[in-house]
């Protein structure tokens, strides 16, 4: 798993994550915007929050962070 309590903050690109996680069948642009769309089902059931990060012309960084449980 890529987040975990061991390693609880993941940040990168879209391309990245592609690469970090075999089996992912969609393109960066594509991971996104469902990424996005998918932002509240991460926290509420697996309890990682997803949020933006730098933005450049060539790159567009977010992170993965795991929360504590209350």
């Amino acid at each position: 798993m890529l987040v975990n309590e061991a390693n609880p903050v993941w940040s990168g690109t879209a391309s990245e994550l592609l690469e970090a996680i075999p089996g992912i069948d969609k393109k960066a642009n594509v991971l996104t915007r469902y990424l996005n769309a998918k932002t509240s089902r991460l926290l509420n059931e697996y309890s990682i929050e997803y949020s933006a990060m730098d933005r450049t012309p060539s790159r567009r960084e977010f992170s993965l962070r795991l929360m504590e449980k209350e």
